[in-house]
């Protein structure tokens, strides 16, 4: 019986393909962050369920978590994540944004999020690379004042970031690239 956990619905049962783990459909799914063999689809939840394939390694877990599960709801997860592979914990910038020049959504969220202060984890590679992902909030920040109602106003969101440093950056950052390490030295702390 194929072993694929489809989200929401369970394991596949379907009957596996001759000497392999998993059924046809399920074989030659991959794992959106590897590439290797794909156990399952994301389960995560909003108005549909992702369905992104992935295996069972909590790295590839948490890298798709970064790239597309940064609601505020979800921070208290990545820091769990993060502990657990010992990796350093993601820092907060909130920072003007830009989503860079490739294609028309990207124009059409800069002219969106023109001027408006965003919500940005500060993730942390091996290479001492930094990647920017915005985190949606449903909350405006007009300015660096702003930052500190915020986590008075949404106690559920202090939680997930007890203990992290926040910063603030008045310049435009574009999330769509990533930065030396040292970028966060530009920064300026404010919690």
């Amino acid at each position: 019986m194929c072993k694929f956990n489809r989200s929401w619905i369970g394991i596949c049962k379907n009957d596996n393909a001759e000497g392999e783990e998993y059924c046809n459909e399920h074989l030659n799914i991959k794992c959106s962050v590897c590439g290797e063999q794909a156990t399952h689809d994301c389960p995560i939840a909003s108005q549909l369920v992702c369905g992104t394939p992935l295996c069972d390694s909590l790295e590839c877990k948490l890298q798709h978590y970064y790239l597309n599960h940064t609601s505020s709801v979800s921070l208290y997860e990545i820091k769990n994540m993060e502990e657990k592979l010992n990796i350093k914990p993601f820092d907060i910038v909130f920072s003007k944004i830009n989503f860079g020049d490739k294609g028309e959504v990207a124009k059409l969220f800069n002219e969106h999020y023109k001027d408006q202060y965003q919500f940005l984890l500060v993730t942390y590679n091996k290479n001492n690379k930094v990647k920017l992902h915005r985190v949606d909030i449903y909350y405006e920040i007009k300015n660096k004042n702003d930052i500190g109602l915020l986590f008075e106003n949404y106690p559920w969101c202090k939680k997930s970031i007890t203990g992290k440093n926040i910063y603030f950056f008045n310049e435009e950052i574009n999330i769509s690239i990533k930065y030396p390490e040292d970028i966060v030295n530009n920064f300026e702390k404010v919690i």
